[in-house]
């Protein structure tokens, strides 16, 4: 079972609604996994490591901010 899979079962077990239980997962795994592309990516041009740990919460505060953005009202119970 894929992460989003995982992700999704869980959100939709708390809000009820499978569909957007799917989009928020697939969003937050998206920002994960562009987060970890990133990071790689820097590695390979050669970025001290120690640098990029630096950025590392900065990066996610910032990728997150705009997930949580889009998902404002998410969950929301009607």
């Amino acid at each position: 079972m894929s992460s989003v899979q995982l992700l999704a079962d869980a959100l939709a077990e708390e809000t009820g609604d499978m569909l957007l239980a799917r989009v928020a997962a697939s969003q937050l795994i998206g920002a994960r996994n562009a987060l970890i592309v990133e990071n790689h990516q820097r590695t390979l041009v050669g970025d001290p490591l120690e640098e990029i740990a630096e950025d590392c919460a900065a990066l996610a505060e910032r990728v997150f901010g705009q997930v949580e953005k889009g998902l404002q009202g998410y969950p929301g119970k009607n």
